[in-house]
């Protein structure tokens, strides 16, 4: 159940267990309320790791790209140096 509707269905039977004197529904509907938190606060968790999820794979994938560019920038100038080197000869 949504953890809107679990709230609105714990607190019904918090205040129909308040009003007629029935501990029990009115603990059933505590219960109910305490639970729909805890469903709401777990979507919460899980939507915020999921976005931290994101960010860390686009900031891997930004440091692998820049990574490669100086790797392949570092090379060509070995490669363009050994070129020189061997044109000289």
């Amino acid at each position: 159940m949504d953890p809107l509707m679990k709230d609105l269905t714990g607190r019904a039977k918090r205040i129909a267990g308040a009003v007629t004197g029935n501990e029990s529904l009115e603990a059933e509907g505590m219960a109910d309320q305490a639970e729909a938190n805890i469903d709401d606060l777990a979507g919460a968790v899980t939507d915020k790791a999921s976005e931290l999820g994101n960010q860390a794979a686009q900031v891997a994938g930004d440091l692998t790209e820049k990574a490669t560019t100086s790797a392949k920038g570092y090379f060509g100038s070995l490669k363009d140096a050994f070129d020189e080197g061997r044109d000289n000869d």
